[in-house]
């Protein structure tokens, strides 16, 4: 008898535990992994989808300013990335690289403010021969692999640029300019109707 007392207690105490971890094992979230969304969700017995993490996704690409101009006849469109900034200048001077194939380079001063007009005589009395210039226009044609430096006033036939808005910091820059460039390798070069509109770093 005792042998069967035994066993019918184990039993009972068998069912006991399963019924426990069974009880136990239904109040715990599962957690499931959907790889068609390359997302981590967790999921409840009762259906209930809590909010998954995601990490924010940067923009590496975006435009932050446009320029426009009139280069012998034809319309260009050029575009960049990266603000006006002063932070790699020598003296706080503020520039900007605005990339087609080709590209323009504009440097001013960290003291430029809306309403200066600068030309082609300003950027030659802004290089010295210790230091980068205060002001500068640099347009460099790809297809010829040459470049006309604002600062060579025998590059440049006439040149004019007007500084329309300037916000500061975080704010925005707008100007307008025009120049007649005669390059070392090429025919001559007419910029007409020329005006850009960029993003001011922080």
């Amino acid at each position: 008898m005792k042998p069967m007392i035994i066993g019918t207690i184990l039993t009972t105490i068998s069912g006991i535990i399963l019924a426990v971890f069974t009880q136990w094992y239904s109040t715990q979230p599962i957690i499931s992994t959907d790889t068609s969304q390359g997302s981590q969700s967790t999921k409840q017995s009762n259906n209930t989808v809590l909010p998954s993490y995601e990490a924010p996704k940067q923009n590496t690409n975006q435009v932050v300013g446009t320029l426009q101009v009139n280069i012998n006849g034809t319309n260009k469109t050029y575009t960049t990335t990266l603000p006006f900034d002063n932070k790699i200048s020598t003296n706080g001077e503020w520039s900007v690289l605005f990339d087609n194939r080709d590209s323009i380079y504009i440097i001013l001063p960290s003291d430029v403010k809306a309403g200066h007009e600068f030309s082609a005589e300003d950027g030659a009395l802004s290089t010295s021969s210790w230091g980068p210039p205060s002001f500068g226009f640099v347009y460099k044609d790809k297809s010829s692999n040459s470049s006309s430096l604002i600062s060579d006033t025998n590059s440049f036939d006439s040149f004019g640029l007007i500084i329309d808005k300037w916000e500061g910091r975080g704010g925005y820059a707008e100007g307008r300019f025009s120049a007649e460039i005669r390059p070392l390798i090429g025919d001559t070069i007419i910029m007409k109707n020329g005006s850009f509109k960029i993003q001011i770093r922080n």
